[in-house]
């Protein structure tokens, strides 16, 4: 059985939104380009859920738009100012959207763990509640570990 576009949920499909419109607005342009480098040299862990995961497409296209006024014709920009505005954009939009996304993707990796051990109860039914519950937490915290290192985004379409 293949997957078609109306099996895709709407909240899947607008979630991709910002990747597209990055795609079809700004690929191969010079400030994507420095964009993407900036943020790998500057937040490494940007693309991953430690930074803001999957937001990050949102990031970048919202950071990418607050800088239009950079092509208006009747004012012109230095290429120093043009890279200062992007890094000061880019750096302010990023710590805003990060400390939103460090609460949000606490729900998410609890769910997606509890999810992913669906038969954790059962299997440790035998634990007295000390045990199971110290057990929980230590695969719950190494879940997590993992989970904050997905890369969710790569803007490989350059």
């Amino acid at each position: 059985m293949y997957l078609h576009e109306s099996d895709l949920n709407a909240s899947y499909i607008e979630e991709q939104l910002p990747y597209h419109a990055i795609k079809n607005e700004y690929s191969g342009t010079l400030i994507l380009v420095e964009a993407l480098l900036f943020m790998d040299q500057a937040f490494p862990e940007w693309k991953t859920n430690k930074g803001v995961g999957k937001w990050a497409a949102e990031f970048m296209y919202d950071s990418l738009e607050s800088l239009a006024y950079l092509d208006d014709e009747d004012t012109e920009y230095s290429s120093f100012e043009i890279l200062k505005n992007l890094y000061e954009v880019l750096v302010d939009n990023y710590q805003r959207k990060k400390g939103s996304y460090s609460y949000a993707i606490i729900d998410s990796i609890k769910r997606d763990f509890d999810i992913a051990n669906e038969d954790f109860e059962y299997d440790n039914e035998h634990l007295s509640v000390e045990d199971y519950i110290a057990l929980y937490n230590m695969k719950l915290a190494e879940f997590e570990i993992e989970y904050l290192k997905i890369v969710t985004y790569n803007f490989d379409f350059l």
